[in-house]
């Protein structure tokens, strides 16, 4: 295990990443989604995201297994815990994300703005399906993280994973890269803050 992130590490990180998010907004947002949709396999990928959340549901069937497992009076093994907080991590990460952020902010997606030529936020009347931040993006950081906390010696493996899906979430033009980048940090620090809380919990206990 890794030991926990620091306050200030933690407000450098996220003032990181609003930097980072308004920088994309201003200067890149448009001209990746424009450069995205030029590319050779871009009339394949161009379509709606996955809409059947198939990560929410799993988290879900593993929380149920555990509970199960542990009324049972089974031990629950130290890898079905840490797969228990990371689905914690991502379901209350994702109602965050869809039912209040997605809310406020209630962005159109860059399949809208590739159409239209229009990139708004319709700011409070948002859906789960707007754009920003990205669902997707929290979903991977929320698992990702929690598994890079737990398994530090593993930890490339599981960033390069979740590169690889937040970059294909752009090269979709599923996302604006602002969407991604802000979906990856609330998400990650949705992983941070169950996983610290978990641990604490496990010190408390012993």
């Amino acid at each position: 295990m890794i030991r926990a992130l620091s306050v200030r590490t933690l407000l450098i990180a996220i003032g990181m990443a609003v930097f980072l998010t308004i920088c994309s907004l201003l200067f890149a947002d448009h001209s990746v989604a424009q450069f995205v949709s030029k590319l050779p396999w871009a009339s394949k990928l161009q379509q709606p995201a996955l809409g059947l959340p198939i990560l929410v549901l799993l988290s879900c069937v593993t929380i149920v297994a555990a509970a199960l497992q542990s009324a049972t009076g089974r031990p629950v093994s130290s890898v079905m815990q840490v797969l228990v907080v990371a689905s914690f991590s991502l379901v209350w990460s994702v109602c965050v994300d869809e039912f209040i952020l997605k809310t406020i902010f209630g962005r159109e997606t860059p399949d809208q703005f590739l159409q239209t030529g229009v990139d708004a936020f319709h700011w409070f009347k948002g859906q789960p399906t707007s754009s920003f931040p990205s669902g997707h993006a929290v979903q991977i950081m929320a698992i990702g993280v929690v598994l890079a906390m737990a398994y530090p010696r593993r930890r490339i493996i599981w960033f390069v994973l979740m590169g690889i899906g937040l970059l294909a979430l752009v090269l979709g033009n599923w996302h604006f890269a602002s969407d991604v980048i802000a979906g990856a940090a609330f998400g990650a620090l949705g992983g941070v803050a169950t996983f610290g809380l978990w641990r604490r919990s496990n010190m408390g206990a012993t």
